[in-house]
């Protein structure tokens, strides 16, 4: 079997808080700017103002022991690794695009993606932020009983926020570098950091662990619903983890733990625990009123209950990050917005699904579109026709993308969008495909994101939206004790761990969108497949899930060496061949664009100037 073999230094863990040089100089610091330890510790408003520092404090590259010439950006605590925190990044560039689901007009990334040992800097933030947010939790839980205030509800629920903070940087740094070492205490000037890491199942249940003892101090908290109940949507503190989002998070790390990247041998144990704390997490949510958003069918998409998830908080969502209010000019959209948009070709850049992608998105009947002999069986079902592609699709097609034609708010040509071109000439619809734009066209592929966009252009005037990012949603819950079930006992048994099959799981989803139970394969492999499809598309451009899906299921090496496709749109006139007036025909993206693939590129590696300062640094081999 073949072996990838990755140097990682997983004693970075000191070098991304400290430099040699000034080692015992960091230690000594006090924890809050301008007072002495004794008194951020015994005073709760200070102690409060300390460890919130792990959401949004901003932690400059000096105070993490990076040289400022080398990397330009701060990081914000845990707030640095929210998707859509990094996604709106300057440097034009998302976990998606580093992928085979999209193209990105400006090239972003390209250099990770055919194969290179480059690491963003925001990347590189991010773990810089992560480990100083396990030091600011392991100083909160090491200091809680020196507090000669505040009362034992908010100390409960502080020692209960630092135990799952502490598990979700690791667990972060650890999808993105592969295990790591579990830190547990404050490191001090006499102890041993040069750490190893640990095997990865160690490593998950540490992460696990921490979450189980979180939710013991949330429920002595009384916070397991964060928001309440009484405008609970309008909460103050709606985006703060609370115990049902420590539940669905077990249940998050203890599926990659029993993944294939991760579950050498399929150890099925690791996959009933997975079960186990997904149906746990979605027991306790139903009973707190969490709910699945529904499909409504708005004749204004953007208005869809379902996309709500997306511009502001939601009872679907079990842990959410509220943005802020933006208008279509801001440079929050830079690296989301594409360009067409915001009439800004040369600066935007945006996501453009591949056609690979698109072919994801079954037929409303439920036939697979995957391959060519998938979409020939639909065909000869009168199911699916190449000349009229978007008819009759799984309906998310339309939530969550911009094709030709697709109606579209503002005043584009006949309030649709226009993405073709004709006879050879460069007459384009306004949303146009433009073959030979200096910086990128406005779409590379004949696709735009729709989910997370919300309407917003410059033909639409200046209303400003809401912009949310939803963290952990129940639909994530329910498609992976789909997966974990069928792992365990496969598509139709009901488990012991549980109170549904994988079957009924999948359909809890598929059924808000009228999709029918019958399709579901009752063979386990067959259902593996139609599962990882189905969560392909309900968490699509949200959570940076199919980066890190595609590899801890291992399917990376094919999905990123299959030719990554466009859609050309000649606009001609209607015939019986042609009847919506347009002749497509799918096309490879050029060589430059296209994605390779190197086991190597299972994780992120350390950059060579970390990596050498350091005498323990390991070999890790995923196989």
């Amino acid at each position: 079997m073949k072996k990838n073999i990755i140097y990682l230094v997983f004693s970075t863990l000191l070098i991304v808080l400290i430099t040699s040089c000034d080692f015992k100089d960091y230690l000594d610091k006090s924890p809050s700017s301008g007072l002495p330890a004794e008194e951020v510790f015994t005073k709760y408003s200070n102690f409060k103002s300390y460890f919130d520092a792990v959401y949004a404090g901003t932690f400059t590259m000096n105070e993490l022991g990076y040289d400022a010439t080398q990397i330009l950006t701060s990081c914000s605590g845990i707030l640095s690794t929210y998707p859509l925190k990094y996604n709106t990044n300057g440097n034009k560039v998302t976990l998606n695009c580093l992928t085979d689901m999209v193209d990105m007009p400006r090239g972003s990334g390209y250099g990770f993606k055919q194969g290179s040992n480059g690491v963003d800097n925001l990347i590189i933030a991010c773990r810089g932020g992560l480990f100083k947010c396990i030091r600011i939790c392991n100083t909160t839980l090491q200091n809680i009983s020196k507090l000669k205030d505040g009362d034992q509800t908010a100390i409960e629920d502080m020692i209960a926020q630092a135990y799952f903070v502490r598990a979700y940087s690791h667990f972060e740094l650890f999808r993105y570098y592969g295990p790591m070492p579990y830190v547990k205490k404050v490191l001090g000037v006499n102890d041993e950091w040069d750490i190893p890491r640990l095997p990865v199942h160690e490593m998950l249940s540490l992460c696990a662990a921490d979450c189980d003892t979180a939710i013991i101090h949330y429920k002595k908290a009384g916070a397991m619903r964060r928001d309440g109940v009484n405008d609970h949507l309008s909460n103050i503190n709606q985006g703060v983890p609370g115990g049902i989002a420590a539940m669905a998070f077990k249940a998050r790390v203890l599926l990659y733990g029993a993944s294939p990247l991760n579950n050498k041998g399929n150890n099925q144990e690791y996959w009933k625990e997975a079960l186990k704390a997904c149906s746990e997490a979605i027991t306790v949510a139903t009973q707190n009123g969490y709910k699945l958003q529904n499909y409504s069918k708005a004749s204004k998409i953007e208005s869809d209950e379902y996309l709500a998830n997306y511009f502001s908080y939601t009872d679907e969502q079990l842990w959410a990050w509220y943005a802020g209010t933006y208008s279509w000019n801001n440079s929050f959209w830079q690296c989301l917005l594409n360009g067409v948009f915001a009439n800004q070709k040369d600066f935007y850049n945006g996501e453009a699904q591949t056609q690979n992608f698109i072919d994801r998105f079954e037929t409303k009947w439920g036939d697979p579109l995957n391959t060519e002999a998938d979409r020939e069986t639909a065909r000869q079902l009168g199911h699916f026709n190449e000349q009229d592609p978007y008819a009759n699709r799984d309906p998310r097609l339309s939530l969550d993308v911009i094709y030709n034609q697709a109606v579209i708010p503002g005043t584009w040509e006949n309030g649709k969008a226009q993405i073709w071109h004709q006879n050879g000439t460069p007459k384009y619809g306004e949303l146009r495909i433009e073959v030979g734009y200096p910086l990128g066209p406005p779409t590379t592929t004949g696709y735009y994101t729709r989910k997370t966009w919300g309407g917003l252009s410059y033909k639409n005037g200046s209303t400003p939206i809401g912009v949310c990012d939803p963290l952990l949603r129940l639909g994530e819950l329910y498609v992976s004790y789909a997966e974990a079930a069928n792992e365990a006992y496969g598509p139709t048994a009901i488990p012991a761990e549980g109170t549904m099959s994988a079957t009924d799981a999948a359909d809890m989803i598929r059924k808000r969108f009228e999709l029918p139970r019958s399709s579901m394969p009752t063979d386990q492999a067959a259902f593996r497949q139609k599962i990882q499809n189905e969560r392909i598309i309900e968490l699509c451009m949200e959570g940076n899930h199919y980066f890190f899906d595609i590899r801890r299921w291992k399917i990376a090496p094919q999905t990123q060496t299959t030719p990554l496709m466009t859609i050309d749109i000649e606009k001609v006139p209607v015939s019986p061949a042609n009847p919506t007036g347009f002749v497509y025909n799918r096309v490879p993206l050029p060589d430059a664009r296209q994605a390779k693939w190197k086991d190597a590129m299972y994780y992120f590696s350390m950059e060579p100037n970390s990596k050498y300062k350091l005498k323990n640094f390991e070999v890790y081999e995923t196989w």
